[in-house]
């Protein structure tokens, strides 16, 4: 009788911790995706009287923060109950006076309670995440439909070729075509190069500390959050895609026009068959010879005194390549 009200003590004791520590760890997936995906949880949900992007912004980051202080909790927890396990295991199957079966029947019992605990809060935690996901899902189709309403992509989007547009590609090229995604990454080399050229003109000084400020930033880069949806996003590679159609701005206003390529090419074919209009280059662009001319008379000119330096500056030419050509659609309406 003695032996088996220690083989429920022991039993429930080393149940117990396990219990906790097969509570945690779905508990620190479930942190550590909502991390990876950007997602805050709803118990560490922050909010302010004080409105405004920039309060937003403190909130967003505040929230962030609490969440990896959270998940270094919830590892220090682990390690602290990890220890506790192995000591009861050593006080259970070496020191204790149970038997060889009672100590097999407390490892059985413990085990399968240890399975069914991790499963239950498993589940749950990943119940959890999934109306978590849906929730912003939601939020950003709702913050997308507020900033575009159905009502003006009319007003933005003409198309006028033989493709039909799924709503997400009506809404990304109702953002217009000076619309700038963010990338999925940070430019890195983008950044340095920008900055090299920026170092040219300053002093040696003041460049190193230029650089090594653009060093800091870029050693350790945030993830960039999304202006668009997955979906948008999708729409965006499908009509880049697509070489049936073109995507053009109007000749007024920033409407965007889509054309089929056949009809867009005849289009520009008729206008460059106006002979009186347009005249069909030689061989060779004559653009950089005639520069060189422009170039030698604008030196004789400043030699006689006639301009200064900053006026020959002003109208030496930069281009040596000939213009390309666009036909932009007109729209009336």
């Amino acid at each position: 009788m003695q032996g088996k009200l220690l083989q429920i003590s022991f039993t429930l004791t080393l149940g117990k911790r396990m219990g906790g520590i097969m509570e945690l760890i779905p508990t620190s997936e479930f942190s550590l995706h909502c991390k990876h995906h950007n997602i805050t949880p709803v118990s560490l949900h922050l909010s302010s009287s004080v409105k405004g992007s920039k309060a937003d912004n403190i909130l967003r980051r505040a929230e962030r923060s609490l969440l990896n202080v959270r998940i270094g909790q919830v590892v220090q927890k682990l390690k602290h109950l990890d220890n506790e396990k192995d000591r009861l295991g050593d006080l259970i199957f070496r020191a204790s006076p149970l038997s060889a079966d009672d100590k097999a029947e407390v490892k059985q019992r413990v085990t399968k309670s240890e399975v069914k605990e991790h499963d239950t809060c498993k589940q749950r935690q990943q119940r959890k995440f999934t109306r978590l996901v849906e929730k912003k899902e939601q939020q950003d189709k709702r913050k997308f439909n507020n900033n575009i309403a159905a009502d003006c992509i009319s007003k933005w989007v003409k198309n006028c070729s033989q493709r039909i547009l799924s709503d997400p590609e009506l809404h990304v090229l109702a953002r217009g075509l000076n619309f700038a995604v963010t990338e999925d990454e940070v430019p890195i080399v983008e950044f340095i190069t920008a900055t090299e050229s920026a170092c040219r003109n300053l002093p040696e000084t003041q460049a190193n500390e230029l650089r090594s400020k653009v060093v800091n930033l870029v050693s350790k880069p945030k993830k960039i959050d999304s202006n668009i949806s997955k979906d948008e996003r999708k729409a965006l590679q499908d009509l880049r895609k697509d070489q049936s159609i073109r995507i053009l701005p109007a000749d007024k206003g920033r409407l965007c026009v889509i054309l089929d390529t056949t009809e867009y090419h005849q289009k520009c074919e008729a206008l460059l068959g106006d002979t009186n209009t347009y005249k069909k280059l030689g061989k060779r662009d004559p653009t950089s010879r005639y520069k060189k001319n422009l170039v030698s008379v604008l030196q004789d000119i400043e030699n006689e005194g006639a301009i200064n330096r900053v006026e020959y500056r002003k109208l030496y030419p930069t281009a040596e390549n000939s213009l390309s050509f666009m036909d932009y659609p007109r729209c009336t309406n």
